[in-house]
Parts: structure tokens; sequence; C-alpha cells
């Protein structure tokens, strides 16, 4: 709150992370939904088994795969604001 009150000066890694993993988020998503195409298990009609779970575990993966790789950008920012916070107050 501090950054943003202050101007904003420490924008660019929230917007980093907020532009980026959306993307890497279906990125992984489209990506599992081709390879699971080709894997899950079918019924006899020809369509894929049990939807419900395959679509749990494609928004699993996807979503835990974009928190693995940005979650160390958002401690960084979040370190960041506060410092900045911190050093604001007491200057």
């Amino acid at each position: 709150m501090c950054a943003t009150a202050r101007g904003g000066q420490h924008g660019a890694p929230g917007v980093t992370r907020a532009a980026h993993t959306p993307g890497l988020y279906f990125l992984c998503l489209s990506s599992a939904q081709k390879v699971l195409a080709e894997r899950w298990p079918r019924d006899g009609e020809g369509a894929p088994a049990l939807p419900h779970v395959r679509t749990f575990a494609l928004g699993a993966f996807s979503r835990a795969t974009a928190a693995v790789v940005f979650c160390p950008i958002t401690v960084v920012k979040t370190r960041m604001v506060r410092v900045c916070c911190v050093l604001r107050r007491y200057a």
C-alpha cells in the first residue's frame, strides 16, 4: 500500500507478475490439454472419460506451475515494498 500511495515506484515487479502469471497459466493449460487429449482414456462413445477429473487436473497443474515459477518474484516484490515503507517511515 505504501508504494502505490507514494507514487508507485515499485510497480514494475507487480506488473511483471500480474501480466506474466496468466500468460504462463494459459500456456501450460493449452500445452497440457494437447498432451491429455492424446493420452486421456476415452469412454465407449469416444468422449474423454471422467471429464471433471480431467478439468480439475488441467487447472491444478497449470496453476501450480505458474505459482512455482512466479512465487520467488512475488516474495522479492513484497520485500521491496516493505523495505520502501520502512525506509520512508523513518526518513
